[in-house]
């Protein structure tokens, strides 16, 4: 936004759209997080990242296996 406004000379609105990160990972089953509870693993990052935005803990997808899931997304 800096950048932005030195170049322009104007500030740059804020939009009304929401700001989404959307995290694909390979082979990771949800327990695999510090924040979902698994004791061995310290995930600080994302643990983060689950505490400042929303965390899907119920989701469904049409093929158990990788590859069939994320082309369907």
């Amino acid at each position: 936004m800096s950048f932005q406004f030195a170049a322009t000379g104007q500030a740059v609105e804020q939009s009304d759209k929401p700001n989404i990160l959307f995290i694909i990972t390979d082979q990771h089953h949800a327990r695999m997080l510090s924040s979902a509870g698994n004791p061995y693993l310290k995930t600080r990052a994302l643990d983060s990242m689950a505490r400042s935005g929303i965390r899907f803990s119920r989701a469904y997808v049409c093929n158990p296996v990788c590859v069939p899931s994320r082309i369907s997304m």
